[in-house]
């Protein structure tokens, strides 16, 4: 009885912090947990009549258990995910999408290209690149490469900043099609000057950080002095940008308070199925959105889902969730240990915060029953108790 074997093993562990491992009789590694004491936390598998179903068939298949201590929680978090990476254990939750989210990359050079990048996953940050690389300036992450897309086509309708290659750049000898539709200022053949591109450049940097007020100040500081000077033309383009900003602003603007770069991470469950929804904010401006799906619903899966996640993809210095985590302290150390900054995880229960995180549950929530909806018109059958779905296997 795996039980008998986990109350056996009990004799062994400490009621200290560390890691332990469960293992099939093929020595395959079902699930890695974190415990800030070793002995309450495997005895809590004796509990039969407590364990989901899906614990409960771990425990069924688990016929030896490791475990290995640390000398905090943050280090056992560590070692955790990191097993979790390697070894992939079927009852751990696992996000099978290794790619980090796209990025907008703003070049060094004196005449910046605007561009699409993917940054190489935090855990692999030992191969970030070169001083030259360094001072590449990003912005993101976005969602998706759509919102990626999107956000760029505005900033070269707006600020017509080149997309092309530094080699295209250098071998250029007449403006593209980008110029012809007032896409780009043509800084290849010298149309517009290093000192008034790096104007829309720092335009464009103000737009992307969040500097919406002190961008429209100084665009209608402009507009009025070309204006002043007669140079018509000038200020009507200034204040097409202005207008085509504000169109931009009045969907995206985020007001809640100072704060302008978080995550929202919420949570939406239905029986077993379980929507994890995750936001980015930058600048006080929506980044999109991605959903994760899981059929778990235990406790730690927001602790799971953390963990894996923030190895891989920089954070903020804010999260905030519609839930509170079991171990917030130790998992805030952990993520600010793997940022190397600050990181702060809250749980508003009122205010701006409380509505936009109400606002992405809700969200959660609808992807949550369209994924039941899709699951049930492809897999009725897996819908199914277990107890029925083996009745109907009979037959």
């Amino acid at each position: 009885m795996p039980v008998s074997i986990i109350q056996k093993r009990l004799n062994s562990i400490p009621p200290t912090t560390g890691i332990y491992q469960f293992f099939d009789d093929k020595t395959q590694l079902l699930y890695v947990g974190k415990a800030k004491n070793l002995h309450k936390r495997v005895s809590s598998y004796t509990k039969e009549n407590l364990l989901s179903p899906r614990i409960a068939r771990m425990v069924l298949l688990t016929k030896k258990i490791e475990i290995i201590q640390t000398e905090n929680e943050v280090e056992a978090l560590l070692l955790e995910h990191n097993l979790i990476k390697k070894f992939q254990p079927k009852f751990n939750i696992l996000l099978r999408d290794d790619k980090t989210f796209p990025q907008i990359l703003i070049t060094n050079h004196n005449f910046p290209q605007i561009t699409k990048f993917r940054s190489l996953r935090l855990d692999n940050i030992e191969a970030q690149s070169t001083k030259h690389e360094a001072r590449n300036l990003h912005f993101g992450p976005f969602a998706s490469a759509h919102d990626v897309n999107y956000t760029i086509d505005i900033l070269r309708k707006i600020f017509r900043l080149r997309n092309c290659s530094d080699a295209e750049f250098k071998s250029r000898k007449k403006p593209c099609l980008e110029y012809q539709i007032k896409r780009c200022y043509a800084p290849c053949v010298g149309l517009i000057s290093q000192e008034e591109y790096g104007s829309e450049v720092q335009n464009a940097l103000n737009f992307l950080s969040g500097k919406s007020a002190r961008l429209q100040h100084d665009l209608t500081q402009k507009m009025q002095q070309f204006s002043d000077n007669f140079e018509y033309e000038k200020a009507m383009q200034i204040r097409d940008q202005i207008k085509a900003l504000n169109s931009i602003q009045t969907k995206q603007n985020i007001n809640v308070g100072e704060t302008k770069d978080f995550d929202i991470i919420t949570i939406a469950t239905s029986g077993d199925m379980v929507c994890v929804y995750v936001s980015f904010y930058r600048g006080g401006q929506n980044f999109g959105a991605k959903p994760y799906f899981f059929e778990n619903k235990d406790e730690e899966i927001l602790n799971e889902f953390l963990g894996q996640f923030y190895l891989s993809n920089a954070p903020p210095s804010l999260i905030m969730m519609n839930r509170k985590l079991l171990e917030k302290k130790s998992m805030e150390d952990f993520i600010t240990r793997i940022a190397g900054k600050k990181v702060e995880i809250i749980s508003p229960k009122k205010g701006a915060k409380f509505e936009l995180i109400t606002n992405q549950e809700n969200i959660a929530r609808q992807n949550l029953e369209q994924k039941i909806s899709q699951n049930l018109r492809t897999c009725p059958e897996s819908f199914l108790t277990p107890d029925f779905s083996m009745f109907l296997a009979l037959f």
